[in-house]
């Protein structure tokens, strides 16, 4: 759920400390390191979760505490957690059949293929499929808006202004679906500067 609310890599949510964890009243933000320096990144939808986590969490009063950590002790403190634990979990999973019991279901979504070219989908094999997912063209955009676009010449001629306005937003805002939706337009800024800064 934080990979899909704030955007960021595995590997820059692997090296979070709980330092880099502020609680406000609009929800979180976490400041996170990447190629162009640091970045604070507003989360929403994964703050119940992270909340929960940092309530549970055996270091959660050391502001230098790695954020996401092994169940299992090395030495006096847990392990930071890495992509080889996460590879390796997802491993043991998939080799204990759990998909094919029918009991649980694994759903990986990423934005790059590194989870695909690693050995792990070999294990995957003939159990998976990609859906890609595309932001609203402009169409959809208005229908997400409320308003419905006809054919009619005459129709479109009447409403050209409320759909001029509404192309400069769909121009400024994208068609990213979890922005659209946002009635703050803080939280839409927060939502584009998390995706430009992951994808840019």
């Amino acid at each position: 759920m934080l990979m899909w609310d704030s955007g960021v890599r595995i590997s820059e949510i692997t090296s979070l400390n709980i330092g880099h964890v502020q609680f406000d009243r609009y929800g979180a933000v976490i400041i996170v390191t990447r190629k162009t320096g640091r970045r604070r990144l507003r989360l929403i939808s994964s703050v119940p979760d992270l909340q929960q986590w940092m309530n549970l969490h055996p270091e959660r009063s050391n502001a230098n505490a790695p954020l996401f950590i092994t169940l299992r002790n090395y030495g006096k403190s847990p392990r930071r957690m890495d992509m080889h634990i996460i590879e390796n979990t997802l491993k043991s999973l998939t080799k204990k059949s759990l998909y094919d019991r029918k009991k649980y279901k694994i759903i990986i979504s990423v934005s790059s293929s590194y989870l695909l070219d690693s050995q792990l989908s070999t294990l995957l094999s003939g159990r998976f499929f990609t859906i890609p997912v595309f932001p609203l063209d402009f169409r959809d955009y208005l229908a997400f808006q409320g308003i419905e676009i006809t054919d009619d010449p005459v129709d479109l001629a009447a409403r050209k202004y409320e759909i001029l306005n509404q192309l400069k937003r769909y121009l400024r805002e994208g068609g990213f679906p979890i922005v659209v939706l946002q009635e703050d337009e803080r939280t839409k800024d927060d939502y584009l500067k998390a995706y430009y800064g992951s994808i840019v």
